[in-house]
């Protein structure tokens, strides 16, 4: 009570018509309770005045006579108004020896009488009975007010919750389902009754796993508590949600059990179903993983080992996928795949799995359940999937796989080394010039670990610039002057030496290096040409021969990368000539055409380099803007011994100066050789006959001494004049 009266002011309001009567009143009430505030009327009208306004008082002490309006009168109108009606009134009077008086105020409304003349403890003795019990009225107001709002607000969240609450007695009897669980349940309120705890959650992983009255028992008398299980809820048709759940136990005087709160996560376990499906499955072709495919491999194995029969892992790796994505754009190249992916699929049996293990490699299982699986009919059945054009975005596309095989259990006994096994097959198969398939070997492995050593060589090879240029002459067949400087890339590996191109070039394209080498290679020589013509070393009809790969030709890389040198270094466009692939010329002719178009009004020549390896239409020769054919060697070794490479050679010379086109014989090697070509026609010979290819400071050296015997020459023609 103390606590609760320190925040309660009792008020007692004193109505008399003589002032002096009301001042002694107020007297002795503050000397009995600081914490009482004393309201005055002089008469019954002010008196309704005051209440009409603040009926809030403990206490009425009213003088029974009065003018006008008397105690009694007053008193049966304070009786009349709702807010006042139970308010306790005390009257003071005179007269109390007046049976009937005295009872006519009590059936006005008074609850007790204090005669004159006022006896100061019977006075202070009945206010403060009224004060008491005003206090602990408004104490339990405040105390009723309060567990209102606490209901209130419980009712607020049980009712609005967006979770199932279920409050169940000890023994699983459900006692309560707020308006969410009814919801997702399907019970009514009506039939809560009925119901047990084991009929609402399912007998699953977690807590409810074997519900029974004992269990439940048992849980409550123990305080078991559980957070944030997943489990299952059943409705009232059977049908089973999926739930997150906490429970938790409560003892009470009046009875115990425990409450259930749950959460219908059927759109999280969607969401999570669909996170996982994203992270094992490639979103292009939507075929399983790299993550994917390593676990169902591991699954395999382990099926294979239980019933005894075979597994076979194969990767197939399309051949010069890059080109499509740099020639024909990432748009044709995704379409492509998705082409592909359906044609593999359609290929296999449906126990079979198919998976995009990235870019353009693919991976297959197949589980020789029969024992009766073939991998030398498989994997040419895959590769003969290749062999029709496949439509992509308005292209016809022609490409080809190499396709890798492994067997379980001969090799390997995990899913990573059946992978790797697999992946070495691969790029053996591509090392026996791709569009076919190899098996497995052990002695495999040796060759993919070198490879993987060069490809990381190499890399460390572009990044501390250790390729170098070597130049090799092309000569006048006529007079034996200097045509063309052909430049030829070699790596000074710091362990190996020097490196022949034969050895890395591949392995610059496969890792994509290739345009970076070429732009070393590029400042390199066309820094010593810039050097050489400045020194007046530089025969003025002679060109500098730079190879181009097939990357540089598509999207522009060519042109950036000339005009950048442009810029670099000073030298004449015409003093420079690029050499092409005639395979390289045919991947895109249209796209070609235009490239070299731009080439030639930067004022370069065009050579084709290795003609006759290829299928080059002779439409195209003769609409592109090409310079120079030049023979591959592979037709000049044979000659003295082959007349069908002599006949080949013959016409290849005709036909190009039919097209008005120059022809450089590669890989002249000896005098018959030479002999034999410049009676054929040719216009120029290279080959080591002639002069090896040599360093920067061999070539200038080379230079100098050409410079001197052409001018010896030109000098003992006019001493002959």
């Amino acid at each position: 009570m103390k606590n609760t009266s320190c925040l309660l002011k009792p008020r007692v309001l004193i109505v008399d018509d003589r002032e002096e009567n009301l001042f002694v009143l107020q007297e002795l009430i503050n000397g009995l309770d600081n914490d009482v505030e004393v309201v005055q009327a002089l008469s019954g009208m002010e008196a309704l005045h005051i209440l009409a306004e603040d009926s809030d008082f403990c206490l009425i002490l009213m003088d029974v006579q009065m003018p006008d309006l008397d105690g009694f009168q007053t008193t049966g109108l304070i009786k009349r108004y709702k807010n006042t009606k139970d308010m306790p009134i005390i009257f003071i009077t005179a007269i109390f020896k007046d049976v009937s008086y005295i009872h006519h105020g009590f059936d006005a409304g008074a609850v007790d009488y204090i005669c004159k003349p006022i006896d100061d403890k019977v006075l202070l003795s009945k206010v403060n009975v009224f004060i008491d019990l005003y206090r602990s009225k408004k104490a339990l107001e405040s105390s009723l007010r309060k567990s209102k709002e606490i209901e209130e607000r419980q009712n607020l969240i049980l009712s609005h919750s967006q979770d199932g609450i279920v409050v169940f007695d000890k023994f699983g009897q459900v006692l309560f389902l707020n308006p969410t669980a009814e919801e997702i349940l399907g019970h009514e309120t009506e039939s809560v009754e009925s119901l047990l705890l084991s009929d609402i959650v399912c007998r699953e992983e977690g807590f409810g796993q074997a519900w029974s009255a004992d269990d439940v028992r048992d849980a409550v008398e123990n305080g078991v508590s559980f957070r944030n299980l997943d489990s299952s809820v059943k409705t009232s048709e059977g049908r089973k949600i999926p739930c997150s759940y906490s429970f938790g136990s409560f003892d009470s005087p009046v009875y115990s059990g425990g409450v259930l709160i749950f959460q219908d996560i059927t759109q999280r376990k969607k969401h999570e179903e669909n996170l996982v499906y994203m992270a094992t499955h490639d979103p292009l072709t939507n075929l399983p993983n790299r993550i994917l495919f390593k676990e169902s491999v591991n699954n395999a194995i382990a099926r294979a080992q239980r019933s005894n029969y075979k597994l076979i892992v194969m990767f197939i790796d399309l051949d010069h996928f890059k080109r499509v994505n740099d020639e024909l754009g990432h748009n044709v190249g995704d379409e492509l795949l998705k082409k592909i992916c359906r044609r593999l699929q359609s290929i296999g049996r449906k126990v079979d799995l198919f998976a995009r293990l990235g870019g353009d490699e693919f991976g297959v299982v197949f589980e020789d359940i029969n024992n009766n699986f073939n991998s030398h009919v498989m994997a040419p059945k895959i590769l003969k999937a290749f062999e029709e054009p496949i439509e992509a975005l308005d292209h016809s596309i022609l490409i080809s796989g190499s396709v890798g095989v492994v067997e379980f259990p001969e090799y390997g006994r995990d899913a990573d080394s059946l992978i790797k096994a697999a992946d070495i097959a691969m790029y053996q198969a591509k090392s026996q010039g791709r569009n076919c398939y190899a098996l497995f070997r052990p002695e495999l492995e040796d060759s993919a670990i070198a490879r993987s050593q060069l490809e990381r060589d190499f890399r460390q090879a572009i990044s501390q610039e250790q390729l170098i240029c070597h130049y090799q002459p092309i000569l006048n067949a006529e007079d034996m002057s200097v045509a063309a400087i052909e430049v030829l890339v070699r790596w000074e590996h710091p362990e190996r030496g020097l490196v022949p191109p034969t050895e890395f070039i591949s392995v610059a394209e496969h890792t994509g290096q290739v345009v970076e080498m070429s732009n070393q290679v590029f400042s390199m020589a066309l820094s010593a040409l810039s050097d050489w013509e400045s020194r007046g070393l530089w025969p003025s009809t002679a060109k500098l021969a730079l190879n181009v790969s097939a990357l540089q030709l598509s999207r522009d890389i060519l042109i950036g990368q000339l005009k950048k040198m442009g810029e670099k270094y000073t030298f004449n466009f015409s003093s420079v000539e690029i050499e092409i692939t005639e395979s390289m010329l045919m991947q895109d002719a249209e796209e070609s055409a235009r490239v070299l178009k731009s080439v030639r009004n930067m004022g370069l020549s065009i050579s084709i380099d290795d003609f006759g390896t290829g299928y080059s239409s002779l439409n195209y020769l003769r609409r592109l803007p090409i310079n120079v054919l030049k023979i591959d060697r592979s037709f000049v070794k044979d000659i003295g011994h082959d007349r069908g490479d002599e006949q080949i050679i013959n016409a290849t010379i005709d036909l190009a100066h039919t097209l008005n086109l120059e022809v450089v014989s590669e890989g002249v090697e000896t005098e018959a050789q030479m002999a034999f070509l410049k009676n054929a026609g040719s216009d120029y010979l290279q080959g080591f006959f002639l002069s090896r290819p040599l360093s920067r400071a061999a070539m200038e050296e080379w230079l100098k001494s050409e410079s001197q015997r052409k001018a010896g020459k030109l000098g003992g023609e006019v001493d002959v004049c």
